[in-house]
């Protein structure tokens, strides 16, 4: 090989270590190309996200997308340059939020069209939840439904004039799709902005009416409540509604108040049977503890895979707060199950809990969590049978793919009846089949795990550990609490953050924040009696009131020194 052949071949190589040009995109500013440069690695496309500390925004920095995070420097580009602003809100444990990268912000010819027509701008939920609250209400209003990923179409302005949820790349079976809204949106804007300026302003002075005023509601106000999920309980599966169903602890937590109150049967009904139907389904993780987010089905059967540490924070309190009304040793159980599942995969060992964990591993939605029943038969032995009759195993799989889901349709009697034996041994032999299971699992590829610090979330999480502690008398738990409030706290140097990225505190803390670390305070001063927990609750709710109350009554979700939105943020 020639000397010349070997120049050229270096010189090429060269070439593809610089930023590709996105296609259809404005050119890099000189000192974003210097650093997307320095940090594009070996990928082919590399996008101003590239810069940011979001584990959501850095999945989406190589997408061919020109995507900005939101800032002055995006909406003052909408503006300069006339052009709508294609807003994406989501997470990084979002299943949909990676379908929709997939299928479309990774396709060279979508990204195209967005980044010809649009400004693109790329949000964290978990980071900006204003944002998110603001651009799902505005979604909601136009199109009654809602969720993520979030897909809203502002005027360079900010106001909303269009948005869905997930959009298909292309039209066919399911729906319109991308590009032919961009098309269409782009061809509105283009030709009468002027009718798009007077939707998007009625819209906001839509949602920007004040609430409205009156008493606090008395208990007439939670009789009414308890009443009205009577009437939508689903009596055999427990929950309320259609699918999909999601386990809604807090209104758990209202039936077992109202129950204690009054006395009345069918709210612990409500409750326990919610609560018995959510630990026997598929939405709960049987091999290493804590909960999935929902399920799509009626049945709690069959879940979105993501773990949310908000989720089996207020789940663990949920199943402890039964136990004490019940006073049945299961659901303690459940809740160490849950608690022990935090503080082994979710800790960071430094600051406290992380956010979430990941749906997917190895590009398929819960392949970490199901099983073939050869594998099963393998690791249970002499116990397959039991395992495959508790859990509804099949040879075919009950899941996608000849995979099985773990769940529990029927009770330990009823599966010992069905199997002539003991509900005894039914447990013992789950007792030594369980932790195998665990083993095994825990060689597999684990989903990607979102190491953001979110206050309100470890707040929560706080609270269930030091409740636990209380009422289990473990004190362990009650030494997790204290740890973690003091990790946090210790971060808060500079008034309450949000987050916690990095070992660096980030953004300004909003009401929740504020509010449920408060809560998690006030839980940790019972559960370990320290006149400074007390002190300090004391003090961050007189900066709450401070930041957050309004004169005509309750709360705003946003303080004074947070970013104005377009629509108001209560």
């Amino acid at each position: 090989m020639s000397r010349w052949w070997l120049v050229l071949v270096f010189i090429a190589c060269q070439r593809d270590r610089r930023p590709s040009e996105l296609p259809g995109a404005e050119p890099f500013e000189a000192d974003v190309a210097t650093a997307i440069a320095a940090n594009k690695g070996d990928a082919k496309f590399a996008n101003r996200l590239i810069l940011e500390r979001s584990p959501y925004l850095l999945q989406h920095a190589h997408n061919p997308v020109d995507w900005r995070p939101w800032g002055p420097e995006a909406l003052a580009a909408a503006k300069r340059l006339n052009r709508p602003i294609l807003l994406s809100i989501g997470y990084s444990t979002c299943h949909w939020c990676h379908v929709m990268e997939r299928e479309s912000f990774e396709d060279v010819e979508v990204a195209t069209a967005i980044n010809r027509t649009f400004i693109a701008i790329k949000v964290d939920r978990e980071e900006r939840p204003d944002l998110d609250r603001s651009y799902m209400a505005a979604v909601q209003r136009m199109t009654g439904s809602g969720g993520w990923p979030l897909t809203v179409f502002l005027l360079p302005d900010g106001k909303p004039f269009f948005g869905g949820t997930y959009f298909p790349p292309r039209d066919g079976d399911r729906g319109k799709g991308l590009l032919s809204i961009i098309a269409e949106l782009g061809k509105a804007y283009r030709e009468d902005p002027e009718e798009l300026a007077k939707h998007a302003s009625a819209l906001i002075a839509e949602l920007d009416r004040p609430p409205p005023r009156g008493d606090v509601p008395g208990a007439s106000a939670i009789t009414a409540a308890v009443d009205e999920l009577e009437r939508s309980f689903d009596g055999v599966w427990g929950g309320w509604g259609r699918a999909p169903k999601f386990p809604r602890p807090s209104v758990i937590e209202l039936l077992l108040h109202h129950h204690r109150r009054t006395g009345d049967a069918k709210s612990l009904e409500m409750a326990t049977v919610t609560l018995d139907r959510i630990a026997a389904g598929g939405i709960r993780d049987h091999v290493g503890g804590g909960f999935h987010r929902y399920t799509v089905d009626d049945k709690w059967r069959v879940p979105h895979f993501e773990k949310m540490l908000y989720d089996n924070a207020q789940l663990a309190s949920i199943y402890l707060a039964a136990y004490q009304v019940t006073g049945r040793d299961d659901y303690a159980a459940i809740a160490r199950d849950t608690l022990d599942y935090l503080a082994r995969e979710m800790r960071d060992p430094a600051n406290g809990f992380y956010a979430a964990s990941d749906a997917d591993s190895e590009g398929h939605e819960g392949s970490y969590f199901v099983w073939t029943t050869s594998e099963i038969e393998r690791l249970a032995g002499a116990d397959a049978a039991i395992v495959r009759e508790v859990f509804d195993l099949t040879v075919g799989g009950n899941f996608e793919r000849g995979t099985n889901l773990l769940w529990r349709p029927k009770s330990v009697a009823e599966v010992a009846e069905r199997l002539r034996t003991s509900p005894a041994e039914i447990e013992q032999a789950l007792a030594r089949v369980v932790p195998k299971l665990r083993a095994a699992r825990d060689k597999r590829v684990k989903p990607f795990v979102d190491k953001k610090i979110l206050i309100a979330w470890n707040a929560l999480a706080i609270s269930a550990f030091a409740q636990a502690g209380l009422i289990l008398d473990d004190q362990a738990y009650k030494d997790l609490a204290r740890s973690t409030a003091e990790a946090v706290l210790s971060k808060m140097t500079d008034g309450l953050a949000h987050a916690i990225v990095d070992g660096v505190a980030t953004g300004k803390g909003y009401l929740d924040d504020h509010a449920f670390l408060v809560a998690a305070l006030l839980d940790l001063h019972e559960a370990v009696p320290d006149p400074k927990w007390l002190q300090r609750a004391i003090a961050w709710q007189t900066t709450q009131d401070k930041a957050f109350a309004d004169p005509a009554g309750g709360y705003a979700l946003s303080s004074g020194s947070h970013e104005k939105l377009q629509i108001t943020d209560r």
